[in-house]
């Protein structure tokens, strides 16, 4: 595990010398993406099945409250969503493989699989704060 740890905080010293922002944000949304689809994405498929309405947004926050989805407390201004954990719930980073502050990006991926899977079309994603970038919480902005 030590072997696989080094590996991968090589790759990612390569990646903040070599690779552009653009292409980083993109690299990590994929990673967020695919973490999603392997972790919740055919729960929240199957409970998608259960939503009445799944145009009527306030509707399917509340439910994703019920089901403990999408942070708490979740919130709507108009066409955007927001939503905040008091403490970090990436496995990489609980286990210490990774530290570099932009690697919290991967949330933007996670966070819009989530949503795009309920909802049923794109939503855009912006992180506003990170617990791995010193702040107190992790809170992201949905625009659906």
């Amino acid at each position: 595990m030590e072997h696989a740890k080094f590996w991968l905080e090589q790759l990612i010293a390569a990646m903040e010398t070599e690779v552009d922002e653009q292409t980083r944000l993109r690299l990590l949304e994929a990673c967020g993406r695919a973490c999603a689809g392997a972790h919740v994405l055919p729960a929240l498929e199957r409970a998608r099945t259960t939503l009445p309405d799944v145009t009527d947004l306030d509707a399917v926050l509340v439910k994703m409250r019920e089901w403990g989805i999408g942070g708490s407390p979740l919130t709507r201004e108009g066409n955007y969503i927001y939503g905040e954990y008091d403490h970090c719930y990436c496995p990489m980073r609980q286990e210490g493989f990774i530290t570099a502050p932009w690697l919290c990006d991967c949330t933007c991926g996670w966070t819009a699989a989530v949503f795009e899977t309920l909802l049923g079309h794109p939503v855009k994603v912006r992180l506003l704060q990170a617990i791995g970038r010193g702040d107190p919480v992790c809170r992201f902005e949905v625009e659906v």
